[in-house]
């Protein structure tokens, strides 16, 4: 492929991820790529098969595993670490909300069991999960946390608690006086339990 045919690529492919920002990926069709990156149909087919082989390409260019969640967890949480864990899960909810449409896109693909989506939702979080897993062990061979524990299955759990929270946290259930600033109060006190392995206290400040 020729520089003149990867800029074509590209192209489709920055179309597709913005395209997904606004419509089910059902919903968007080869036409409408095509278009949007002024080239034709036929085009399209000599890069892609369809519409999810492009959703896929754009899909697998975001990663929740981002050096500055892995830098974080690496770092030494010493003293307080319920402030530690505030920033890391401000932090983690800010990768998500950037590219909310695109993961949410990818886990209903995978979900559906779309070939190659589940694939890509992995890759995205093994090494957050790799980095938390190792943390974890750590933590256990300290003693400060109990043997039963498995750290990858673990680091599975933190991973589908801030994803699934980062995914309802801009909703305000006023009624029930659930907002943002009490979900990540709440999912930093879990994550400082898991990464210190003793109990932390309360952080309601957010670090940002």
């Amino acid at each position: 492929m020729g520089l003149k045919g990867r800029a074509t690529r590209e192209r489709l492919i920055r179309v597709t991820g913005s395209l997904l920002e606004t419509a089910p990926m059902d919903q968007i069709r080869v036409a409408d790529i095509a278009r949007l990156a002024e080239t034709s149909p036929p085009t399209f087919y000599l890069y892609f098969r369809g519409v999810a082989d492009a959703a896929l390409a754009a899909i697998n260019a975001h990663t929740q595993s981002t050096p500055e969640l892995l830098q974080m967890i690496a770092a030494d949480w010493a003293g307080d670490g319920q402030v530690q864990a505030r920033a890391f899960v401000e932090t983690y909810f800010a990768v998500w909300n950037g590219q909310a449409a695109i993961f949410r896109a990818r886990n209903l693909a995978a979900e559906a069991g779309l070939p190659g989506f589940y694939a890509a939702r992995e890759r995205a979080v093994r090494p957050l999960m790799q980095a938390l897993s190792a943390r974890i062990a750590r933590q256990q061979a300290a003693g400060h946390l109990p043997e039963a524990l498995h750290p990858a299955s673990t680091a599975s759990v933190l991973i589908a608690l801030l994803e699934r929270l980062a995914a309802i946290a801009g909703a305000h259930f006023e009624d029930e006086g659930i907002t943002q600033e009490s979900i990540a109060t709440s999912a930093s006190y879990f994550v400082a339990l898991a990464m210190q392995g003793q109990m932390p206290g309360i952080c309601m400040q957010s670090t940002k």
